[in-house]
């Protein structure tokens, strides 16, 4: 019952991530997928909110988060709405140095959102070809004993 993979320490406040990856090649994921896409990934986000819901802090600042990522690397709402702050607040922060000299906030802000869901997809699809990788080798163990 340990809400949050990741603790973010904002200026304002103390944010705990809890990750989930929503695997959409299930069968009853794939029909939800075809049917309404996003729905696995936001039916997560509400499990992950109903589980945590009566959790009490120790810090009366902390809030929790769910940030669901399904197999593609697609990203539910509130993960979006999370890095959506964090990337408004980077770009504001880093106004006119380096790579932001010229560029507008949003542009930054937009620059942000862009590199972070493209390596979240690596990690999410590394990650299951990594699991994919050792299921093989302990099948053929297996097979081999």
């Amino acid at each position: 019952m340990r809400p949050g993979d990741v603790t973010l320490y904002l200026p304002t406040h103390t944010v705990a991530v809890d990750v989930t990856i929503v695997y959409t090649q299930t069968p009853t994921n794939c029909n939800n997928q075809a049917k309404k896409p996003g729905k696995p990934v936001m039916k997560e986000e509400e499990a992950k909110r109903k589980k945590y819901a009566n959790i009490q802090f120790t810090d009366a600042c902390t809030r929790f988060m769910p940030f669901a990522v399904d197999d593609f690397g697609h990203i539910g709402d509130a993960g979006w709405a999370l890095l959506d702050q964090l990337a408004a607040y980077g770009a504001a922060k880093n106004k006119g140095k380096d790579f932001t000299t010229g560029r507008t906030e949003q542009e930054v802000r937009s620059y942000y959102l862009c590199r972070w869901q493209q390596r979240i997809a690596h990690a999410v699809r590394s990650s299951i070809d990594r699991s994919m990788q050792r299921r093989l080798t302990l099948s053929r163990r297996h097979l081999a004993a």
